[in-house]
C-alpha cells in the first residue's frame, strides 16, 4: 500500500538527516584531534609515532602560498612571464570570485632567474602537514 512506502521514505529521510548531521560532528571532532596530534608531534620534532595498533607518521601535506613573498615577484622584471606561463594566476571572476593562486610546478623554474627570486619562491611555501594513521598489518 502507498501509506507504507511513504512512511518508509519518511524514515529513510530522518535516518539520512541524522547520519549526515552526525558525520559532520564526527568530522569536526576528527579534524580537531588531527590538528592536536600534528601539533604535538611537531613540538616533539618527530615525524613518526610509535603506537601499538597504528602506523602513525606526518605526511608532507600540501603547500599553501604565502602571498607576501609572491607579491614582490609580481613587481619584478619576471612578472609578465609568471602570469603568461601560468605560474601565477591573478584573482579573477568566473561565475564567482576566484582567488589568486600559484602553480608551483610552473613557478619553480623561475628560481633560475636569480637567488632573490629563488629565495622569495621558497619563502612563499607554507607547508601544511598531513597525518597518516593506518592499522598495522598483522605479522
Amino acid at each position: 500500500s502507498r501509506g507504507d512506502s511513504m512512511s518508509d521514505l519518511n524514515e529513510k529521510i530522518v535516518e539520512y538527516y541524522e547520519n549526515y548531521e552526525a558525520s559532520k560532528l564526527y568530522r569536526e571532532s576528527a579534524n580537531r584531534l588531527k590538528a592536536e596530534i600534528i601539533q604535538e608531534m611537531q613540538m616533539k620534532g618527530s615525524s613518526r609515532h610509535s603506537h601499538p595498533d597504528f602506523e602513525v607518521k606526518l605526511t608532507s601535506g600540501t603547500i599553501t602560498p604565502n602571498m607576501d613573498h609572491i607579491l614582490p615577484l609580481l613587481e619584478s622584471d619576471i612578472a609578465d612571464d609568471l602570469i603568461d606561463s601560468g605560474a601565477y594566476i591573478p584573482a579573477h571572476t568566473e561565475t564567482k570570485e576566484v582567488p589568486a593562486t600559484v602553480n608551483y610546478s610552473k613557478l619553480n623554474p623561475f628560481k633560475q632567474n636569480g637567488t632573490e627570486y629563488a629565495d622569495a619562491i621558497e619563502k612563499s611555501k607554507m607547508r601544511v602537514p598531513g597525518l597518516s594513521v593506518k592499522p598495522k598489518k598483522n605479522q
